[in-house]
């Protein structure tokens, strides 16, 4: 490190060597690949899809219909048919 003085005489250091990348490392936890397969439990798939539904009822007040059909089919794939997906599905 170099040790700089200010006009006013203060002392600064400058680091050196550091990046972007070693920041953003720092900052970030680390996620184990447990944690990304582990699966939702009902609780959590529940909350999951209520919140992309308030997502899709979004889109088809937005008269975006192409969004809401997509968000959907993603719904459906991710978490199976269900009565709140049929409902908008008719909506949209």
């Amino acid at each position: 490190m170099a040790d700089l003085k200010s006009e006013s005489g203060d002392e600064y250091e400058i680091e050196r060597g550091f990046t972007f990348e070693a920041v953003v490392a720092e900052e970030l936890a680390p996620v184990s690949e447990e944690a990304i397969a582990a699966p939702l439990n009902e609780e959590q798939a529940r909350d999951a899809r209520t919140q992309e539904l308030e997502s899709v009822d979004f889109y088809i007040a937005q008269g975006y219909a192409d969004i809401a059909v997509d968000t959907l089919d993603l719904l459906e794939r991710q978490f199976g048919s269900h009565p709140d997906i049929d409902l908008r599905r008719a909506s949209a």
